[in-house]
């Protein structure tokens, strides 16, 4: 069995190379990634430095970062949560190379959930 956090560094290291493509072939258009990363970018680890890196280099935005003047850290809403454990975590992102394009960025919070992850509505202006 192998390390686990030399695991996940293979596989981010295998995404992100696809996703470095993506965004090499189409360089000069907005482009907007989002999901699950399944890492909180805002704890030092490997893999969020890792990421973390990538996203300074390919000068992507993250866009829960545009808008955290109006979030007070011990406030914000995780986009996962245990209600068991009562942990919240900031896990889901959207990243663009066009933070201009980003109007918003909200984690609902609705009273029928089905899942462990808040959804996250974003509101991005494609043209002007």
């Amino acid at each position: 069995m192998g390390n686990p956090t030399t695991d996940r560094l293979l596989i981010c290291d295998d995404i992100f190379a696809d996703l470095l493509l993506f965004i090499c072939k189409f360089r000069f258009h907005k482009i907007f990634i989002g999901g699950d990363f399944i890492v909180d970018l805002d704890v030092a680890n490997q893999v969020s430095d890792f990421v973390n890196g990538f996203l300074f280099d390919n000068a992507l935005e993250r866009s829960d970062k545009l808008f955290s003047s109006n979030i007070i850290f011990p406030c914000r809403i995780g986009t996962y949560f245990n209600d068991i454990t009562g942990r919240e975590i900031v896990i889901d992102y959207l990243v663009t190379n066009d933070k201009c394009a980003v109007r918003n960025l909200e984690v609902l919070d609705p009273h029928v959930n089905f899942s462990d992850h808040r959804p996250v509505a974003v509101y991005v202006q494609l043209s002007k």
